[in-house]
């Protein structure tokens, strides 16, 4: 019986001392956000007035979730390079030489 006690309050520290790890790790991580990371700096932008939501935002976001907005945002940027190619008929990043050589 006392053997089983033991062991017992073996996995019960063992226990304690993962939760423990795990909630040091969240506060780790929690003392990265850009709040607490530039501490001063990303207090001064704010009360500059710049609009650091968008930022904020996209820090949420997992690594496949911004591939995803990349994604659609080229996209978007080659789909209106085309119908401006084909409104104005050229490309404006290789534009016809003055001379029309």
């Amino acid at each position: 019986m006392e053997a089983l006690s033991l062991q017992g309050a073996i996995v019960r520290m063992a226990a304690e001392v993962t939760i423990a790890s795990i909630v040091n790790q969240r506060d780790e991580r929690h003392d990265k956000s850009p709040t607490s990371r530039h501490g001063s700096a990303w207090q001064a932008a704010i009360d500059y007035g710049i609009d650091v939501s968008q930022t904020e935002y996209l820090l949420t976001l997992t690594p496949h979730e911004r591939l995803i907005r990349h994604e659609q945002a080229l996209k978007l940027v080659r789909a209106l390079r085309e119908a401006g190619i084909r409104y104005y008929g050229f490309d404006p990043r290789h534009p016809e030489p003055a001379g029309g050589e």
